[in-house]
């Protein structure tokens, strides 16, 4: 294929040519000569019909956390008996910066040669991206003439959000599994807690025996302990209220996805199964589970999470929630509260005989702009009759999304202690 660059040498010598023959003078072949000149020896380079070009990508990690490098090395090999002039562009998601290297350039490769090209990418958004194909354009040496095509494919890179470990804190529910863990089950078993006495069964402990309890009824007594078992919890992530507060819902979001990520990994960590619900642009659940692999999906599916409302958050959650979790399960929701259909949902939850707890980052603390001093006044204001309206029926924890999340579960720890009195 033919460059607009050889569109511009034909131009300006068949001009000099002409303006020539217009006025009948000869001189202006002698300006023409060594530009034709340039034009045949580039001309005369040969090019191949096929690229014989080897492309093997190296990206590294594959999954990051958002504003976390990531590096790039494409080693480029001439697999063709003729010598090539490479000019290569590395195709790089449009929200990436290069801060070290260069993704694009040329390289001259003899036969059998290989080439690396090395790059630094560091990403700033959540979600994910695909670092790749390598365009390669073999060109003469004046860029005339060229062929082009996509080597070495696509590798796709996972942006996570940012989180923190953060102490663990009381859940109430009273759903229990069958696997040991932290919550109290409400029932005999291996546990810290006392439970109750019952008359001794051989096989007890030695040191599970109350001599109070023996010398009082004449027999040996055995003390019990409470159980204590994993439970399910379901994160429900709301993202919706873009008409409320336009563009700043994006910070508030980055703050809930954070906080998503933090509570997630903080139960698996202690056994409990964890679910997901993301309520935005695009809807995703996930169904409770154990481990690495649950908190992985959980951060693919946070990672892809963005502002926007595809269908009502009450008919979303209460058509997926008796499907993946059972009754007496806690449901965690964190919302910035921009919409009255969150109390109809917390209903509904509740008569499903749920647990509910209301997590939600304050999002007009975010806007300081003079200009929307009254707006922010009066929508703060709807929020709080809101937000009282919800404490007839749960726990709601409303905080400065620009303080430290640790103090937020701090206040969270002293309120359900007082509670569980």
């Amino acid at each position: 294929m033919y460059t607009f660059k050889s569109l511009a040498y034909y131009l300006t010598i068949l001009s000099i040519i002409l303006i020539s023959l217009l006025f009948n003078n000869w001189d202006g072949f002698v300006l023409a000569i060594p530009l034709i000149a340039i034009v045949a020896f580039s001309l005369s380079y040969p090019l191949p019909r096929e690229v014989k070009l080897e492309v093997k990508r190296r990206v590294e990690p594959i999954y990051t956390i958002k504003g976390e490098t990531v590096e790039v090395e494409v080693v480029v090999s001439n697999r063709d008996s003729t010598r090539y002039i490479v000019r290569y562009e590395d195709q790089v998601p449009g929200k990436a910066v290069v801060e070290e290297g260069y993704n694009s350039g040329y390289l001259v490769l003899k036969p059998d040669e290989s080439k690396k090209i090395k790059y630094t990418l560091r990403i700033e958004e959540r979600g994910h991206y695909s670092v790749g194909p390598l365009n390669v354009k073999i060109v003469d040496p004046l860029e005339l003439r060229f062929i082009e095509d996509d080597l070495g494919g696509e590798v796709e890179v996972a942006v996570f959000p940012e989180f923190e470990k953060i102490p663990w804190f009381k859940i109430f529910s009273e759903y229990t599994g069958v696997w040991p863990g932290e919550i109290h089950s409400r029932k005999s078993g291996q546990g810290y807690d006392f439970y109750g006495v019952r008359e001794y069964v051989c096989g007890d402990e030695f040191k599970r025996i109350n001599w109070s309890a023996t010398a009082k009824w004449g027999r040996l007594m055995s003390n019990e302990y409470e159980s204590e078992k994993v439970t399910d919890v379901l994160l429900i992530v709301d993202a919706s209220g873009e008409e409320v507060i336009g563009v700043y819902l994006k910070d508030v979001i980055e703050f809930e996805v954070s906080i998503a990520a933090s509570l997630a990994l903080t139960y698996l960590k202690h056994g409990d199964r964890v679910g997901l619900v993301a309520h935005g642009r695009h809807r995703a659940w996930i169904k409770p589970a154990f481990g690495k692999n649950q908190f992985f999906k959980i951060l693919h599916c946070l990672a892809d999470l963005h502002e926007g409302s595809s269908m009502p958050l009450k008919f979303m959650v209460g058509t997926i929630t008796p499907y993946i979790l059972k009754p007496k399960a806690e449901v965690v929701i964190i919302s910035p509260l921009l919409e009255k259909e969150i109390i109809d949902l917390v209903r509904e939850l509740l008569a499903m005989d749920y647990k509910v707890l209301v997590l939600s980052p304050n999002p007009y603390s975010l806007i300081t702009g003079k200009e929307y001093r009254n707006a922010v006044r009066v929508l703060s204001l709807k929020r709080e009759i809101l937000k009282l309206q919800l404490l007839k029926y749960c726990l709601v924890v409303d905080w400065d999304p620009r303080l430290p999340f640790k103090q937020v579960v701090k206040y969270l720890k002293t309120m359900r202690l007082r509670m569980s009195r």
